[in-house]
């Protein structure tokens, strides 16, 4: 996860293992991210969604972020400019 990053405050988890997958290697592991903000991702017009609700939140505001990590469901939250964020289970898969 870039350092100062938004992915990094509010938690998210980037992969650590390289895997090889036709001759191209590509790093695998990480957080899969399901929603921001309660947006789902699921296609182009959710992720112009999602930039949408991201750039109109006002400075230092809360992000909420659903991603699935290994095999557990957790909303991860916390402003931008957090040092410390909140990862709560909310179900496994």
């Amino acid at each position: 996860m870039a350092a100062g990053s938004l992915g990094e405050a509010v938690g998210l988890r980037g992969g650590s293992k390289v895997a090889t997958i036709d001759g191209d290697k590509i790093v695998v592991g990480g957080d899969v991210i399901l929603s921001v903000q309660g947006i789902a991702v699921s296609n182009f017009a959710s992720y112009e969604q999602i930039r949408r609700a991201l750039i109109s939140l006002p400075a230092g505001a809360s992000v909420m972020v659903t991603v699935l990590r290994a095999g557990q469901v957790l909303d991860l939250q916390g402003p931008p400019s957090a040092t410390s964020v909140a990862a709560a289970p909310t179900g496994s898969v």
